[in-house]
């Protein structure tokens, strides 16, 4: 059985979680894995669930591998830390998509909804919320350009093109086409369904 093994790195709120379920359910016999790396599945933290986990990936239970993570995880890993942690991650999978997003303000506005009203996965109208402090800005600025930084050397050090949220979502089918293709994805069981999943309609954020 051939297998393949992808992973998406993507700094937040850049359509990651979108991606991952639109190729998930657009393939047969594929497993999903959902930010192995987050500070609470801690599995970067702990050497033995951490070595467990690249077992499941050098032997995957399906022909189909997908895992998404965000490069701001391990959080309690600092920067150059987790630099070098995805520079060998990366090693074991057969092909990886860096994610990003040019609009640095929406990225914030987003962040910022998500963590105060704990909303990450829902679609929600920005204009409707308008308490935004100055400290929620200034701490999820930071984190923002740092982990754009971060998909930034990643790609430098590994020739890996960066894929932003904005063509990805509003560039057609056309552009989500070309994507797939150069990211040696062919032959969707059931593409209807990604492209559907992908159509700026169900994006989470309706008021842009």
């Amino acid at each position: 059985m051939d297998q393949f093994r992808l992973l998406i790195l993507s700094s937040g709120r850049a359509g990651s979680t979108s991606l991952l379920n639109a190729l998930y359910y657009s393939l047969n016999d594929s497993t999903r894995y959902f930010e192995a790396l987050d500070d609470k599945v801690g599995i970067s933290n702990n050497t033995l669930k951490f070595n467990s986990h690249l077992f499941e990936i050098r032997n995957p239970r399906t022909p189909f591998y997908l895992e998404k993570n965000l490069v701001s995880s391990p959080s309690f890993h600092p920067y150059e830390i987790r630099l070098e942690l995805y520079n060998s991650y990366i090693t074991y999978f057969d092909q990886v998509i860096l994610l990003a997003r040019k609009d640095i303000k929406k990225t914030i506005e987003s962040f910022v909804f998500a963590t105060t009203q704990e909303i990450w996965h829902d679609k929600y109208n920005f204009k409707d919320y308008k308490n935004i402090d100055k400290k929620s800005w200034d701490d999820e600025y930071s984190k923002v350009i740092e982990s754009n930084q971060l998909i930034e050397s990643l790609s430098n050090k590994n020739n890996i093109p960066i894929t932003y949220y904005e063509d990805l979502f509003f560039n057609g089918k056309g552009f989500q086409k070309k994507f797939l293709e150069n990211n040696n994805i062919r032959n969707l069981d059931y593409p209807d369904i990604f492209y559907r999943t992908m159509n700026p309609n169900q994006k989470y954020r309706q008021d842009e």
